[in-house]
């Protein structure tokens, strides 16, 4: 989860110097995320119809749902879904990472 926090925050910082209103936007998208992630509730018992799907595509709502599943249920977490996780996280750093060394001379201009 901080793995993949850190990759977006990576992105997000680059495109936050070109984009003015970037945090409203954030404020909106941390929202829809926070209500389709199931932190008080499990996605797959109140939405049977799309709570699987969501579980899978949602980084947050499978890392949520691997913890229940250890800590609550004590059952194995799905380990080949936070393997999945773990490498699109740290692709979403490198990347993060990559634009920032990369375009670290233009942010001055732009600002």
């Amino acid at each position: 989860l901080v793995l993949f926090t850190f990759g977006c925050s990576c992105l997000l910082m680059h495109i936050g110097v070109y984009v003015n209103d970037l945090s409203n936007v954030v404020k909106i998208g941390t929202k829809v995320l926070f209500y389709i992630t199931g932190v008080f509730y499990n996605l797959e018992t109140r939405i049977p119809e799309l709570g699987a799907a969501m579980n899978r595509y949602n980084p947050v709502a499978s890392l949520l749902t691997s913890m229940r599943q250890s800590l609550i249920y004590s059952q194995a977490p799905m380990y080949k879904l936070l393997l999945l996780w773990f490498v699109i996280s740290l692709l979403l750093s490198w990347l993060g990472v990559y634009t920032i060394y990369k375009e670290e001379n233009s942010y001055i201009r732009s600002i």
